[in-house]
């Protein structure tokens, strides 16, 4: 993996300098090239091509165009990797230099084919339009795209929940966002439909660690021992910002008492802080011999009911009857 990655930044250099290279060649070829040499003829419009000339000369061209790009987006995603907000605006950038060189591409190719250029980029209003009139969906996303980068609602590396969607900002393209969850999935959203934004990355988070512990303990002997003990969660847990803190008896359970603490982390660290903090607080009840109850089932065998002789109860059934007469209607 590790020599995977090597050779891509090897590729990206080698297209860079190539690039880079065929740009000063070409805007100083007066400088570096005589009038009449073959690399000064390829590039002069005044020039007579052959058709393999002009293939060649378009080939340099997108050679050029190629290089440049990947050298640019090598270089800003190694300037903007600790900064959210610029590296959000540099994917969008990027995204939208994708359509900007493949159409570069595109008429360069066509030209090299004998089509006029200017007369197809001189029609791309007309064309524009025509276009507009059946792609308002893909429109909407390119606006929506700006109004994210620009209003900073979320940015690359931030941890959201859009559209039911929880995960982490992968990239905000200039059509489409992506999120990418704790299992690898990757949610591919259209920024015109990014309607409901939840970002847990604004603001600290809350872990929270519940437990139940035995009726026949003493509560306040449970909270005496918590509060002498809360140093050891911030000891074995660094990524707690700021508690924990005790905020009391949750609820009254079937088989136990509920008591709950909180701390505020990172929201990338909530789980795992939350899953240390029961660890933690396994660990003092342990060394407190405080229990832990788990669900019983409480067995009674039956009992042989009474044997008795029989009394004839009709009257008291007729009197209370009688004197409960009409005040069913209350219980209705």
């Amino acid at each position: 993996m590790k020599t995977k990655g090597i050779v891509s930044i090897i590729i990206k250099c080698v297209l860079g300098l190539v690039g880079l290279t065929l740009l000063v060649l070409i805007l100083g070829r007066e400088s570096f090239f005589t009038d009449d040499s073959f690399f000064y003829s390829l590039f002069d419009e005044s020039s007579k091509l052959t058709a393999p000339e002009i293939i060649l000369r378009s080939v340099m061209i997108i050679l050029m165009i190629l290089g440049i790009y990947v050298f640019v987006k090598y270089i800003t995603g190694l300037l903007t990797t600790k900064n959210q907000k610029a590296r959000t605006l540099c994917d969008l950038i990027l995204s939208l230099a994708n359509y900007i060189v493949a159409i570069a591409i595109i008429l360069i190719v066509l030209s090299a084919f004998g089509v006029d250029t200017s007369t197809l980029i001189a029609s791309a209003g007309i064309l524009s339009l025509v276009i507009g009139l059946g792609c308002q969906t893909l429109i909407s996303d390119i606006v929506a795209g700006l109004f994210i980068v620009f209003e900073g609602d979320f940015k690359v590396g931030d941890v959201v929940v859009i559209n039911g969607w929880r995960g982490t900002v992968q990239t905000i393209g200039i059509r489409t966002t992506k999120i990418i969850d704790a299992a690898g999935n990757v949610n591919i959203v259209n920024n015109s439909s990014i309607s409901n934004i939840i970002n847990n990355t604004k603001e600290l988070s809350i872990a929270i660690c519940t437990c139940g512990i035995d009726y026949q303990e003493s509560i306040e002997r449970v909270e005496k021992i918590i509060e002498t003990n809360l140093h050891f969660f911030n000891d074995r847990i660094p990524a707690i910002v700021n508690g924990p803190y005790y905020k009391g008896v949750e609820e009254l359970g079937d088989n136990s008492v509920i008591i709950k603490l909180i701390a505020e982390c990172k929201e990338e660290d909530k789980y795992q802080v939350q899953r240390d903090m029961n660890r933690c607080l396994k660990l003092i009840f342990d060394k407190n011999n405080v229990n832990i109850p788990f669900p019983q089932i409480v067995i009674n065998k039956p009992v042989e009911p009474v044997k008795s002789k029989p009394v004839n109860m009709d009257d008291f059934i007729d009197s209370q009857r009688e004197e409960s007469k009409g005040l069913d209607d209350y219980n209705q």
